[in-house]
């Protein structure tokens, strides 16, 4: 029998942020065992989870082991899993004191719901998928999406628990099979999150979005300034699709444009030389709720320059504009201009790096590789945040305070390209305070630091 001894090394005993220094977990390995990958991430910047797969050469087979860390600073060990072939965890969720986790292993997907105040766990295996999905979430649930040209449907598949898996099989009207098929192409929609701070948005013209049980796909006519919108509400016993068209008033010499989706709100942005227009629709009876131009910035001369820089670069043909939007606390809205090189990684939400994935949407650091440091900033080069108040007024200032706070990329860099000493290191952030885990080579073991920002 192959045993793992967990220790644990508490440096403070107070369980209140503004008094504990650090925290730090520990899974010794045996000597048969040697670990493979982490993963981490957060659910609604409240609670972190931090796992790690391990195998054990012995049996050859694998361990999905981990830590989950309540808003308190209370330290969840979960119960260890066991694979005949490698896990990736690849979605995560909550519902009440239940942390559900999607696993992808063997070609197949299992769904694992995690007891903390019991230390248990259940595991399901999801059966009866169409091929080439794609994957949301959200606090609590994850949903898969699947579109299936020949069958003429779109197969959903929201998970909630082991015992609370949906299956919707959405069909396809004949008269908007073309339409829809130009939406699910052969490039994949950019999944954009919905519950983390949003520095810097895709110009893809395909996006997808999961927000308050609604799923919103769109596909943008640069040329035209227009936005096709294919909405699927998960909140009635038998979803159906709502196909439309939203065109924004265009400017004259329109270079390009791109659209931005939050809550039931639609955000055109189209660019020229020297001008810039976005339009702001309510999509749930397509008025237009707000338009904005460069002009409307004068107030703010050095504000106006700056928008003016971005409007010059973002119309050159090497670069593509960019909105993204951010809730505020008090109903504002909170718009991030910018412009991105379309062929650079950062203009891609389902990223594949090198040295390591950065899921914004999972708000998750996957190390793939340790032996290559790439630098990456995820910020965009030259972002104009502009305020539309609660009262439809804008704002020419940053002064809201978002729903979620902005990803801390510093501690991304120092944790992951700065310091040799965290092998195969993942890390999740919330309001309050961020956990890693990291292979330790010299004392053989997995190591959790958890810390207050």
């Amino acid at each position: 029998m192959i045993y793992k001894y967990y220790l644990t090394f508490l440096f403070c005993l107070s369980l209140v942020w503004g008094g504990l220094s650090q925290k730090t977990n520990i899974i010794v390995l045996s000597p048969e065992e040697e670990m493979e990958s982490t993963f981490s991430g957060d659910i609604d910047q409240q609670w972190t989870f931090n796992q790690a797969v391990t195998k054990d050469n012995k049996t050859d087979n694998y361990k999905l082991n981990g830590f989950v860390t309540n808003p308190e600073g209370k330290i969840y060990l979960l119960k260890e899993v066991a694979f005949k072939k490698i896990p990736k965890s690849i979605a995560f969720h909550a519902n009440d004191s239940i942390y559900s986790c999607v696993v992808l292993h063997d070609n197949q997907i299992s769904m694992i719901d995690y007891q903390l105040d019991a230390g248990t766990a259940k595991r399901k295996k999801i059966s009866n998928l169409d091929s080439g999905f794609q994957m949301f979430r959200d606090d609590q649930s994850t949903v898969m999406v699947s579109y299936n040209r020949r069958k003429r449907r779109i197969q959903v598949v929201q998970l909630k628990s082991t015992s609370g898996v949906s299956t919707y099989n959405v069909v396809i009207p004949e008269r908007q099979a073309d339409e829809i098929q130009d939406i699910f192409s052969s490039q994949p929609s950019i999944i954009i999150p919905s519950m983390t701070y949003i520095e810097g948005n895709s110009a893809n013209e395909r996006k997808a979005y999961l927000y308050q049980n609604k799923l919103v796909y769109t596909l943008d006519d640069k040329k035209e300034a227009r936005t096709r919108i294919l909405t699927i509400d998960l909140t009635e016993d038998k979803p159906k699709l709502d196909l439309r068209e939203q065109q924004a008033g265009v400017i004259a010499s329109v270079d390009d444009f791109n659209s931005y989706v939050l809550a039931n709100q639609l955000y055109q942005f189209q660019v020229s030389e020297d001008d810039f227009k976005i339009t702001v629709t309510n999509l749930e009876d397509n008025s237009i709720t707000k338009e904005i131009r460069l002009n409307d910035l004068k107030d703010n001369i050095e504000y106006f320059k700056r928008a003016q820089v971005l409007a010059e670069n973002a119309s050159r043909s090497k670069y593509a504009p960019t909105i993204a939007v951010n809730a505020g606390v008090d109903g504002s809205s909170i718009l991030v201009l910018n412009y991105i090189d379309p062929t650079s990684m950062a203009n891609n939400y389902n990223y594949s790096m090198s040295f390591f994935n950065l899921d914004p949407y999972n708000n998750v650091v996957t190390p793939i590789r340790n032996n290559q440091k790439k630098k990456f900033d995820y910020a965009q080069p030259y972002p104009v945040t502009i305020t539309i108040d609660p009262d439809n007024v804008l704002l020419n200032n940053t002064n809201a305070t978002p729903v979620y706070d902005k990803l801390p990329r510093k501690y991304i860099r120092e944790l992951l390209l700065d310091n040799d000493k965290y092998e195969k290191v993942s890390v999740g952030f919330t309001s309050q305070f961020y956990s890693f885990i990291y292979f330790d080579d010299e004392e053989q073991s997995i190591k959790l630091v958890v810390e207050p920002l």
